[in-house]
């Protein structure tokens, strides 16, 4: 899980926030421990214990199922309740299409057997995957009606999955902010159906993770990072890194930074 410096701004130093609310606090340090780590996104307290990072997860192998609940990702209702935060979203990347993109839980592990669909007690429709990984989300009312689940050809704790948004033109050492932001949202939309009701509501409590200054929204990649910075004409800041490079901190929240602001990728050893 990514840890971040504290945050400051016009609601104050995270500690003052902390010492004003107790209660909020209490429930925050519980339910980011709870929080599921098997997804690229990774949500973090930004609090003293910014220092600390968990140990890499263990490689997890992946093997044929058949019609088990270990190939399920998610319920389709459940996915199609991002399709509608990005359709309400849409704002912060006018240009962008939404995906989704798996990736394995051991960076650089081949997905290329790896098949998806969508499957009810009386409808079954096949989801291609293209060779990055990506798919689009079929809308289907009667899968929806059968309450369909989409279910991988794999143990789903051998696979990561999470929105994939990109405006045209950019490199591929690029990201866009407002990108960023609405994948966020599509991702919260999605797996806040997955939590449990004291986690979810915790966290709306506090504003929920894409537009709060007192929760850090971690982005993690593939490859390991040498650095990351945002920049908006000539304004330019260093971002947090992963203690292991596998990631970055945008900051979200802060509106002082247009969708429009880059940032740039430097990975570690030419990785891309």
């Amino acid at each position: 899980m990514l840890r971040s410096h504290s945050t400051t701004g016009s609601n104050g130093d995270l500690s003052d926030y902390q010492n004003q609310n107790p209660m909020k606090n209490k429930i925050q340090t519980i339910l980011l421990s709870l929080l599921p780590l098997l997804s690229p996104f990774a949500i973090a307290q930004t609090s003293e214990e910014r220092s600390a990072e968990p140990e890499a997860e263990a490689a997890l192998q992946s093997i044929e199922v058949k019609d088990a609940r270990d190939p399920y990702l998610r319920p389709y209702r459940t996915m199609l309740k991002g399709v509608t935060a990005f359709e309400k979203y849409h704002r912060h990347a006018s240009q962008g299409e939404l995906r989704f993109i798996l990736r394995a839980s051991v960076p650089g592990s081949s997905i290329k057997d790896v098949t998806l669909r969508i499957a009810g007690p009386s409808i079954t429709i096949p989801v291609p995957i293209a060779e990055d990984g990506t798919f689009s989300l079929p809308i289907n009312e009667a899968a929806a009606a059968d309450n369909a689940d989409m279910l991988l050809n794999q143990k789903k704790e051998a696979m990561r999955w999470r929105p994939y948004i990109r405006s045209p033109g950019l490199g591929t050492n690029m990201r866009r902010l407002g990108d960023v932001r609405l994948e966020c949202e599509v991702y919260w939309a999605i797996e806040q159906g997955e939590m449990s009701f004291f986690t979810r509501n915790a966290l709306n409590v506090i504003g929920g993770p894409c537009r709060s200054s007192k929760v850090a929204f971690g982005y993690l990649l593939q490859a390991k990072l040498q650095n990351a910075t945002l920049v908006s004409g000539e304004r330019r800041l260093t971002l947090a890194l992963a203690k292991n490079g596998m990631g970055f901190m945008p900051p979200m929240h802060d509106e002082s930074w247009s969708d429009d602001a880059l940032i740039e990728l430097r990975y570690a050893d030419g990785a891309q």
